[in-house]
């Protein structure tokens, strides 16, 4: 998910996987669904959002509605690469992403011996 954090104008579920170099799947495929899983993981806990659009002071503003489809029209359901709707990273999210990847705990390393390189034993 750092690749949110380089991109200020957000980007897409599609977007994210082609960035990873994915190629492309069934949407019926478990590749498929454990994407789905992860951004919905990373949405409920307030890593990432879908991107919108703020005024001067920081409120967000209510989207536009869409029109509604006629009668009797089955619209699919959103694609789990959608290149549409678009995400950021959260305040938390980029503390996370931050912590995650520049202030990495110490690592534990497997020494031969036995013994423990954590400096904190």
């Amino acid at each position: 998910m750092f690749l949110l954090r380089y991109n200020s104008a957000g980007i897409t579920r599609g977007g994210i996987w082609r960035k990873l170099g994915r190629q492309p799947v069934r949407e019926d495929s478990s590749e498929a669904d454990l994407f789905r899983l992860i951004i919905r993981d990373l949405s409920m806990g307030s890593i990432t959002r879908q991107h919108r659009e703020t005024d001067y002071n920081g409120q967000f503003l209510a989207k536009r509605k869409a029109t509604p489809a006629p009668k009797g029209t089955v619209k699919p359901m959103k694609s789990a690469f959608d290149d549409e709707e678009q995400y950021e990273l959260t305040s938390l999210g980029d503390e996370f992403i931050h912590y995650a990847m520049t202030d990495l705990p110490l690592k534990l390393e497997f020494n031969s011996d036995g013994q423990s390189n954590d400096p904190r034993s």
